[in-house]
């Protein structure tokens, strides 16, 4: 990448990472944000990564992925059974 290319890609680097900035900021002093449902949520995101970083060392990959497939299934069955 030549010098000139370098500084434009950082340009748009800087930009979006401003445009990211703006969103989040909007995002989250917006009233209509439910903290204690994405807390909830991130929480779970983080524990489910940690769980599945651990039983991909201890379970076979491929029993793994029929799992994760299974629960995305019957979740999304629930969904549209009970709908919130």
């Amino acid at each position: 990448m030549r010098g000139g290319e370098a500084a434009e890609e950082e340009q748009r680097d800087r930009r979006s990472a401003a445009d990211r900035a703006a969103a989040v900021a909007i995002f989250a002093f917006s009233p209509a944000v439910a903290w204690l449902s994405a807390l909830v949520l991130g929480v779970g995101a983080v524990l489910g990564g940690l769980a599945g970083a651990w039983m991909l060392s201890r379970v076979e990959e491929r029993l793994l992925r029929f799992g994760v497939v299974l629960i995305g299934v019957a979740l999304t069955v629930g969904i549209f059974l009970y709908p919130v």
